[in-house]
């Protein structure tokens, strides 16, 4: 039979504590999923273990503050692998998708909405994030007017998995 232990990280600082301590146990399997740790102790001892690990995915810092991925934009991931393909691609895909008629190639990088580095054209102009951060958000998530804002519902009715990644953080 297992026991499962369910431990809240509150920082980034205590899951390298914990999976120091579990490490310690034996740990042979190990896995991370959008803020899920699973840790499942070795046979070594008298009893499997299980530790559940819930790490808030507001520490991911590549959830946006309306609840995309940025890990799945064509954006990023053309900025991370250097892509001019990509670039190009996307540029094209956006300016038909999004009815972006000026949008170019050279304006196709992101490194995230809530990390350092080069942006996306409109996210300085983007209501959503300048919404959460008026409000001391770290994102759309923390509101209580979440589930009734014209701002961010538009995000939600093309991606619903925005919705459910902010639930989530909750």
């Amino acid at each position: 039979m297992l026991m499962t232990d369910r431990i809240v990280v509150r920082s980034m600082s205590n899951v390298s504590a914990v999976a120091c301590e579990a490490a310690k146990t034996g740990i042979f399997s190990f896995s991370a999923t959008y803020g899920l740790l699973l840790m499942i102790n070795a046979p070594n001892l008298s009893k499997k273990k299980v530790f559940l690990v819930k790490i808030p995915l507001m520490m991911n810092t590549m959830i946006s503050c309306c609840g995309l991925n940025c890990e799945q934009c064509e954006a990023y991931l053309a900025w991370k692998n250097n892509d001019d393909a990509l670039r190009q691609e996307t540029a094209e895909k956006w300016k038909v998708q999004y009815g972006a008629k000026d949008i170019t190639p050279e304006m196709i990088n992101c490194s995230g909405c809530r990390r350092e580095g080069p942006k996306i054209g409109h996210w300085s102009a983007c209501q959503i994030r300048l919404c959460a951060e008026g409000k001391s958000y770290e994102h759309c998530g923390s509101c209580d007017g979440m589930d009734s804002c014209d701002l961010v519902s538009h995000v939600h009715k093309f991606s619903p998995e925005a919705k459910q990644n902010l639930l989530n953080l909750q």
